[in-house]
């Protein structure tokens, strides 16, 4: 006999333990918040308050900060295009610090190889702080 799943009710969805450490809504993208405790689950997905309200901002926004991070140079307008068409917003990820990190899937398969993807962490503010590769 298995033991059901943990799960919290947010306003963004039914949050389920997918590991120690994630929990996770599905849909598209995902939503997935990072933390050991159940108990911090709802206060944790308010954060996705402001991406909700904005979600084509903040992936832009994302893109945007991706080219700039690799690219020698400041991007032209078509570079930042190009890649806003390219890569696709895959998990919206609050971490147990409160940060937005937004993954991005590499659509085409140009951009990065494949297993890895770009992620983009953003202030309490809503200003991107920190572009990594994650696989």
């Amino acid at each position: 006999m298995s033991t059901p799943a943990e799960t919290v009710d947010t306003p963004y969805g039914r949050f389920a333990r997918a590991t120690s450490g994630l929990f996770v809504a599905g849909g598209d993208p995902e939503l997935a918040v990072s933390t050991q405790s159940a108990g911090r689950v709802p206060e944790l997905a308010a954060r996705l308050a402001a991406f909700a309200r904005a979600p084509r901002a903040w992936t832009r926004r994302a893109t945007d900060a991706v080219v700039r991070a690799f690219s020698e140079g400041e991007p032209s307008a078509s570079d930042l295009d190009e890649a806003a068409a390219d890569l696709r917003l895959e998990t919206v990820e609050v971490r147990d610090d409160g940060a937005v990190v937004l993954h991005l899937e590499d659509g085409c398969g140009e951009h990065f190889m494949q297993g890895y993807w770009p992620a983009v962490r953003f202030d309490d503010d809503g200003d991107v702080v920190e572009v990594t590769v994650e696989a």
